[in-house]
Protein backbone atom coordinates (compact mmCIF):
# COMPACT_ATOMS: atom_id res chain seq x y z
CA UNK A 1 0.00 0.00 0.00
CA UNK A 2 1.41 3.37 -0.99
CA UNK A 3 -0.75 5.82 0.97
CA UNK A 4 -0.01 5.56 4.68
CA UNK A 5 -2.05 8.42 6.07
CA UNK A 6 -4.15 11.37 4.90
CA UNK A 7 -5.05 14.22 7.26
CA UNK A 8 -7.03 17.39 6.66
CA UNK A 9 -7.02 20.80 8.31
CA UNK A 10 -8.97 23.98 7.73
CA UNK A 11 -7.68 27.54 8.26
CA UNK A 12 -10.02 30.50 8.53
CA UNK A 13 -8.74 34.04 9.07
CA UNK A 14 -9.93 37.61 8.66
CA UNK A 15 -10.05 41.09 10.13
CA UNK A 16 -13.77 40.66 10.89
CA UNK A 17 -13.67 36.89 11.41
CA UNK A 18 -14.70 35.58 14.84
CA UNK A 19 -13.51 32.01 15.56
CA UNK A 20 -15.45 31.73 18.85
CA UNK A 21 -18.54 29.88 17.45
CA UNK A 22 -16.29 27.03 16.30
CA UNK A 23 -15.05 26.27 19.82
CA UNK A 24 -18.27 24.47 20.76
CA UNK A 25 -18.30 22.19 17.72
CA UNK A 26 -18.01 18.55 18.69
CA UNK A 27 -17.01 17.31 15.20
CA UNK A 28 -13.74 19.27 14.99
CA UNK A 29 -10.48 19.36 16.92
CA UNK A 30 -9.07 22.87 17.41
CA UNK A 31 -5.35 23.10 16.63
CA UNK A 32 -4.88 26.85 17.09
CA UNK A 33 -7.10 29.88 17.68
CA UNK A 34 -6.38 33.62 17.91
CA UNK A 35 -8.87 36.40 18.55
CA UNK A 36 -8.77 39.94 17.23
CA UNK A 37 -6.88 41.98 19.84
CA UNK A 38 -5.16 39.02 21.55
CA UNK A 39 -1.46 39.56 22.15
CA UNK A 40 0.83 37.48 19.96
CA UNK A 41 3.36 35.21 21.62
CA UNK A 42 5.68 34.45 18.70
CA UNK A 43 6.66 35.67 15.24
CA UNK A 44 5.87 39.09 13.84
CA UNK A 45 2.97 39.51 16.28
CA UNK A 46 5.06 38.81 19.38
CA UNK A 47 3.85 41.26 22.07
CA UNK A 48 1.55 42.93 19.54
CA UNK A 49 -2.23 42.56 19.21
CA UNK A 50 -3.59 40.43 16.38
CA UNK A 51 -5.51 42.47 13.85
CA UNK A 52 -7.50 39.42 12.73
CA UNK A 53 -9.34 36.37 14.02
CA UNK A 54 -7.84 32.99 13.17
CA UNK A 55 -8.65 29.32 13.66
CA UNK A 56 -7.07 26.09 12.44
CA UNK A 57 -8.96 22.86 13.02
CA UNK A 58 -9.00 19.23 11.92
CA UNK A 59 -10.73 15.92 12.45
CA UNK A 60 -8.37 13.02 11.84
CA UNK A 61 -11.17 10.46 12.04
CA UNK A 62 -13.05 11.80 9.00
CA UNK A 63 -12.70 11.01 5.33
CA UNK A 64 -12.31 13.96 2.96
CA UNK A 65 -15.96 14.04 1.86
CA UNK A 66 -17.06 14.13 5.52
CA UNK A 67 -14.60 16.91 6.36
CA UNK A 68 -15.71 18.94 3.33
CA UNK A 69 -19.33 18.48 4.40
CA UNK A 70 -18.49 19.97 7.81
CA UNK A 71 -16.49 22.84 6.32
CA UNK A 72 -19.11 23.71 3.66
CA UNK A 73 -22.45 23.09 5.42
CA UNK A 74 -25.06 25.85 5.80
CA UNK A 75 -24.11 26.59 9.41
CA UNK A 76 -20.44 26.95 8.48
CA UNK A 77 -21.20 29.16 5.46
CA UNK A 78 -22.69 31.86 7.68
CA UNK A 79 -19.79 31.63 10.14
CA UNK A 80 -17.02 31.88 7.53
CA UNK A 81 -18.45 34.77 5.52
CA UNK A 82 -16.09 37.21 7.30
CA UNK A 83 -13.00 35.09 6.72
CA UNK A 84 -10.71 36.70 4.15
CA UNK A 85 -8.48 33.64 4.06
CA UNK A 86 -9.99 30.15 3.73
CA UNK A 87 -7.66 27.22 3.21
CA UNK A 88 -8.25 23.48 3.17
CA UNK A 89 -4.96 21.65 3.76
CA UNK A 90 -4.45 18.01 2.78
CA UNK A 91 -1.44 16.21 4.26
CA UNK A 92 -0.48 12.90 2.65
CA UNK A 93 2.14 10.44 3.85
CA UNK A 94 3.08 7.78 1.33
CA UNK A 95 5.63 5.02 0.94
CA UNK A 96 6.02 4.30 -2.78
CA UNK A 97 3.81 6.50 -4.93
CA UNK A 98 1.35 9.27 -4.12
CA UNK A 99 -1.87 9.08 -6.14
CA UNK A 100 -4.80 11.00 -4.73
CA UNK A 101 -7.96 12.35 -6.31
CA UNK A 102 -10.82 14.64 -5.46
CA UNK A 103 -14.23 14.50 -7.13
CA UNK A 104 -15.69 17.38 -9.15
CA UNK A 105 -18.47 17.68 -6.56
CA UNK A 106 -15.97 18.08 -3.72
CA UNK A 107 -13.92 20.59 -5.75
CA UNK A 108 -17.07 22.56 -6.51
CA UNK A 109 -18.04 22.78 -2.83
CA UNK A 110 -14.55 23.98 -1.91
CA UNK A 111 -14.27 26.55 -4.70
CA UNK A 112 -17.82 27.91 -4.33
CA UNK A 113 -16.95 29.12 -0.82
CA UNK A 114 -13.61 30.54 -1.95
CA UNK A 115 -11.33 27.98 -0.32
CA UNK A 116 -7.76 27.51 -1.46
CA UNK A 117 -6.75 23.84 -1.58
CA UNK A 118 -3.21 22.96 -0.55
CA UNK A 119 -1.73 19.48 -0.79
CA UNK A 120 1.47 18.43 0.96
CA UNK A 121 2.97 15.01 0.25
CA UNK A 122 5.71 13.42 2.30
CA UNK A 123 7.47 10.19 1.47
CA UNK A 124 7.70 8.13 4.64
CA UNK A 125 9.22 4.79 5.47
CA UNK A 126 6.28 2.66 6.67
CA UNK A 127 8.50 0.96 9.26
CA UNK A 128 9.28 4.33 10.87
CA UNK A 129 5.57 5.03 11.46
CA UNK A 130 5.15 1.91 13.62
Amino acid sequence: MSLLQIDFACVLQGEKFDPKPFLSWKQIEIIEVNYFGDMGKTGRYKNKPYDFGYIRFTNQKMELHEFIRVVTNRKTKSLIKNADRKVLHVFIQFSNQCNWEISPEEMSKISTLGFTLTISCEKTDPLESI
